[in-house]
């Protein structure tokens, strides 16, 4: 039996791609949870900076 012709293998390879993409629904779907995911991210930031501040804080008190 003959290998498969690179023809062949490209549009295996394709094939497999495509397999790993999502689907119109799915990109539908994450696209309207970008901004419930942006604003999460940006109360993360803030609760970081909140920490980091009250961190400091603490450091210059004890004198260091």
């Amino acid at each position: 039996m003959d290998a498969p012709s690179e023809v062949s293998q490209t549009k295996f390879h394709i094939k497999e791609q495509l397999k790993l993409e999502p689907t119109k629904a799915e990109k539908r779907f994450l696209k309207g949870q970008k901004s419930e995911v942006e604003a999460f991210i940006k109360q993360e930031q803030r609760e970081e900076q909140q920490a980091s501040k009250v961190k400091t804080k603490g450091l210059l008190c004890m004198g260091v």
